[in-house]
């Protein structure tokens, strides 16, 4: 059991403030058997609190955020309903495992009520796009108020209205003369719970365009936030998250944004001319102004040393070699797959995974691989069950076989001589999110998770949408392909042996 040691984690990084050097640490926290620290790694490897900001080095989001401050300037429209749109205000200062409508907040040591109003939908979008555009309907749709709600009877299209769960802000503003101009300075007291304190900052200016201390202090920080986001596309790449972009930026910036009178994100990101939202494949992102994201950009977690990987990571690294990006969600999957066919052994999933027209691998992989498979294959048979899995099983079964297709384009655009950087890039970014989706969707039907018929049903209509765009996707690059292909040659006339 590994209790005493996740305790032990849980209570350091409660506590870290800056980002920290794992084995350094670990040495600190006298944790010294290699399983262990095997342990310690992946747990510090998969926790969503925590960001990777380099070989084995991290930092804790709720020890850089808990008991800092940030800003939120409410609405006109708020304060004269007396609400506050919670939506994206707390990033990245909130846990994004935990719904905006599921925070919970304290003024004066007292709980503030929620309330349900109804709103215009467009006019939501603008508390929540920084959650991702994409993501704001799953948002809404998933908002207790609600509940009676179904996004996929719809075709995943939002009325003109919905209601929200939003702050009751009645008593505070009537109490403090609240006013358009006046400031909300929130506290994150806890992070696992999402709680947070508000204490209020009225605007002493006599004129909007007076300069005082308060507004001094806003624009440096607009200053730092500006110069650290930009500097985070540089050192990390486009992130996996709008959310967990800003978190660098808070990383590269040390205590410098934690100030008496900070500025907000939103107003930052509305006002700046040169960072903007901006599509990013089939999601949004945050990257400089009027430039496109390559697959160039993308975030690159740090390679473990060959020594210190796994027999898995042979398997991955072997099939990555021939064009095939192979994780062990996709990996248990095909397997899961063999057994629901009642294959004998794993000998068919290799040939379902080699791209077609490439032949077959060397006798010595052929034999690592299989070796792999098939014992891999004797743990997941013992708890597999046919039946439980049988409706997720028909799902799995389209989802690898659409993978495969990908996989068969991907190895064909790899055998002519034009560079990713030559190719357009949103459909290379898309292509790229289409592999993400479809793991994520593989890791939702694995036999022991649990998910609704109704979910499947939405699985399905996800994967009839994924398939279209890489329909639309694989034209477009083929296309340039063949564009730059014909490029390359020129016509000689015979007459003069002149280039044309």
């Amino acid at each position: 059991m590994k209790q005493g040691l996740e305790v032990l984690l849980n209570t350091f990084v409660e506590n870290i403030e800056f980002p920290f050097d794992f084995f350094q640490i670990a040495d600190y926290l006298g944790i010294k058997k290699e399983c262990d620290i095997n342990y310690a790694l992946e747990w510090f490897e998969t926790n969503p609190a925590i960001l990777s900001v380099g070989h084995n080095a991290f930092a804790s989001r709720i020890g850089m955020f808990t008991g800092k401050t940030f800003s939120i300037l409410p609405t006109r429209y708020e304060i004269t309903n007396k609400i506050l749109v919670v939506g994206h205000r707390c990033i990245p200062f909130g846990n994004p495992d935990i719904l905006p409508c599921d925070y919970k907040f304290f003024y004066n040591k007292k709980s503030v009520p929620y309330k349900i109003v109804e709103m215009q939908t467009n006019d939501l979008f603008e508390y929540y796009y920084l959650h991702g555009e994409e993501f704001v309907p799953q948002y809404l749709a998933l908002d207790p108020a609600n509940k009676d709600f179904d996004i996929a009877s719809c075709d995943y299209e939002l009325p003109g209205k919905m209601k929200s769960t939003v702050l009751d802000m009645t008593a505070i503003y009537e109490k403090n003369d609240f006013k358009s101009g006046d400031r909300l300075k929130v506290r994150l007291e806890n992070w696992r719970t999402g709680t947070f304190s508000i204490v209020v900052q009225k605007d002493t200016r006599e004129t909007p365009f007076e300069v005082n201390e308060a507004e001094e202090s806003r624009n440096k920080w607009f200053e730092i936030f500006e110069k650290n986001l930009l500097q985070s596309f540089n050192v990390f790449g486009v992130c996996s998250s709008i959310d967990e972009q800003i978190a660098f930026a808070y990383v590269l910036s040390g205590k410098d944004l934690f100030m008496r009178y900070p500025g907000s994100v939103e107003e930052y990101i509305k006002k700046s001319e040169v960072i903007e939202t901006t599509e990013f494949g089939v999601e949004t992102r945050l990257w400089r102004t009027g430039e496109t994201i390559s697959v160039m950009n993308l975030h690159n977690e740090s390679d473990q040393d060959s020594d210190e990987t796994e027999e898995f990571d042979g398997v991955s690294r072997l099939f990555l070699s021939i064009g095939v990006p192979l994780t062990e969600t996709f990996l248990d999957s095909f397997i899961y797959d063999s057994l629901y066919k009642k294959e004998k052994n794993s000998e068919q999933i290799i040939s379902r995974l080699l791209p077609e027209g490439m032949g077959e691998i060397s006798s010595k992989d052929m034999i690592f691989c299989f070796l792999h498979l098939e014992k891999r294959r004797a743990i997941l048979q013992r708890d597999y069950r046919w039946f439980a899995d049988y409706e997720k099983g028909q799902l799995r079964a389209k989802i690898l076989k659409f993978y495969a297709r990908m996989i068969n384009f991907v190895y064909s655009m790899g055998q002519n001589d034009v560079s990713p950087e030559a190719m357009p890039q949103q459909p290379l970014v898309v292509l790229s999110q289409l592999f993400t989706h479809l793991g994520r969707m593989l890791e939702s039907i694995m036999p022991n998770a649990s998910i609704s018929s109704k979910d499947i049903t939405s699985l399905y209509l996800s994967l009839e949408g994924m398939e279209f765009s890489f329909e639309d996707l694989s034209k477009e690059l083929e296309q340039s392909i063949n564009i730059q292909e014909k490029e390359k040659f020129t016509i000689i006339r015979k007459e003069d042996g002149k280039h044309e």
